[in-house]
């Protein structure tokens, strides 16, 4: 820097300081209160949000689709053994295996049966009004009962993994495909259960009413206390203007930035490239003078625009590209008109003080 240019290179200490105030510290500061916001604001409409992610990912919606399938599986095997996999216990197969097979008639079927009774004591139960019994198939190989939205299913382990990949779940448990080849060739017979739960388990959006089963209340990550339907479109439109608003502030950001950078740098490098004179269109005092404006300017606008990322952009539906014409006019170009205003201001009173 001495031998390309002319008079004292910048010290150190400023060059930290440089580096402290043109850091894009704004919206990593704003996001964690744009979710907290949005979370808040649903709470407002008497709604839990258990992951803010969630509320973000309902922004992206723009059609909603309500389901609700299940089946089950059955065999004519002796049950002998629950050989769990994937964290569970082994009374946790035995219950989910024992659903599995209160409607299943064949020897295999009440042999699950009698072989939970015998280790853990559980005695059939009468499967209540809303059970859907699935009969074995031949082309699924696969048995069981779907139960207040969760599937229980008894089978062959491909089918059992082809059935759970096909809901949507990739979890598969990393010991099973090897307990299975262990017992095949031990000469019995493997077969795979599975319970994996409601589609709201599996969704990035999953919204359950509060008068909705417990399974489903377990598995959703936003819950309706007032279990109204017409909240999910509260939901998504909270969703929509968190992602506006994280929109917004990321382009005033980026935009305050750059400005930044353009009124800083000149100013800084001034005492040792004359040449750049040009670019100091701020006309900033001194190198110092506008490293302690810029931070102070840095220091001053997160604060003000805490509130904007609490209230959130108010969200009006609108052609994509309408609404990004209007976000780069207003928070695109404000982003870099505040720069310098901001940063001439600081300027001109830390002269007046100096």
């Amino acid at each position: 820097m001495r031998a390309a240019g002319q008079g004292t290179p910048v010290s150190l200490t400023i060059l930290v300081a440089l580096f402290v105030c043109l850091a894009p510290t704004t919206i990593a500061a704003l996001l964690p209160a744009i979710g907290i916001a949005g979370m808040d604001r649903l709470f407002q409409k008497n709604v839990i949000a258990l992951s803010g992610r969630a509320i973000e990912a309902a922004g992206d919606v723009n059609v909603l689709l309500l389901d609700k399938t299940g089946t089950i599986t059955m065999g004519s095997r002796e049950a002998v053994e629950f050989v769990p996999v994937g964290g569970h216990t082994e009374k946790e197969l035995a219950e989910v295996a024992l659903l599995a097979s209160l409607t299943d008639e064949t020897p295999e079927g009440r042999s699950v049966v009698v072989l939970a009774k015998q280790m853990y004591g559980m005695k059939q139960q009468t499967l209540p009004a809303d059970a859907e019994t699935i009969a074995f198939n031949p082309d699924s190989r696969l048995s069981g009962v779907n139960i207040g939205g969760r599937q229980y299913r008894k089978g062959a382990a491909d089918a059992t993994v082809a059935f759970v990949k096909n809901l949507g779940t990739r979890n598969i448990p990393a010991k099973l495909a090897e307990v299975v080849d262990r017992i095949a060739r031990a000469g019995a017979t493997p077969l795979v259960v599975s319970c994996d739960a409601p589609a709201l388990a599996q969704a990035d959006v999953a919204v359950a009413m509060n008068t909705g089963t417990q399974p489903a209340r377990e598995a959703a990550n936003i819950i309706d206390l007032d279990s109204n339907p017409t909240k999910l479109l509260d939901i998504v439109e909270v969703g929509k203007q968190i992602l506006m608003t994280r929109g917004n502030l990321t382009t005033f950001s980026i935009s305050n930035d750059v400005a930044k950078y353009f009124a800083i740098i000149p100013a800084m490098m001034l005492s040792i490239y004359p040449q750049l004179g040009v670019l100091n269109v701020m006309h900033l005092a001194s190198p110092y003078s506008a490293i302690l404006s810029a931070v102070i300017f840095n220091a001053i606008i997160i604060p003000l625009l805490v509130p904007l990322a609490l209230r959130g952009t108010r969200f009006r539906p609108m052609p994509a590209e309408k609404l990004l014409i209007h976000n780069l006019l207003l928070y695109g170009v404000g982003g870099i008109i505040a720069p310098f205003v901001g940063i001439k201001a600081i300027d001109m009173i830390i002269g007046m003080v100096l």
